[in-house]
């Protein structure tokens, strides 16, 4: 084989070691744990306190948040906020609707589990992406 090609599926192999490290370790999910619901999943950031994240499950088992649709939640927070992404269907966040419940539970979210605390809740695709983000304050 030609020197040249031959360097260049070295230089090759090498890129795609080096990107698929770097997926795996961006993608993974070390950093949050998983608690499982009466209908769905709950991930959550590892420092977010113990009391909150079941907090959040209770409010969520109570007040039948997830359904056939919806069935998996995320918890982060920020210096300042909580974020919680809610994996829906595409039609449910295009929908007035379902956007105007998703307000009504972040006030209530917030003065209820996260003490006044900002929330936002982000409506998202299976993958965490946000398409609309409403807040409580």
């Amino acid at each position: 084989m030609n020197r040249k090609y031959t360097s260049y599926f070295s230089i090759l192999s090498l890129t795609l070691f080096i990107t698929s490290l770097v997926l795996y370790c961006g993608c993974s999910s070390d950093n949050y744990e998983k608690k499982q619901l009466a209908k769905g999943e709950l991930f959550f950031d590892k420092n977010i306190p113990q009391d909150k994240v079941e907090s959040l499950a209770s409010f969520i088992n109570q007040c039948a948040i997830f359904n056939d649709e919806v069935h998996k939640a995320r918890l982060t927070k920020t210096d300042s906020s909580y974020e919680l992404s809610l994996s829906v269907p595409p039609e449910m966040i295009k929908s007035e609707q379902y956007q105007n419940y998703t307000e009504i539970l972040a006030i209530q979210l917030s003065d209820d589990v996260f003490d006044h605390t900002k929330l936002l809740i982000h409506l998202t695709d299976d993958k965490f992406n946000p398409k609309v983000t409403k807040t409580s304050k």
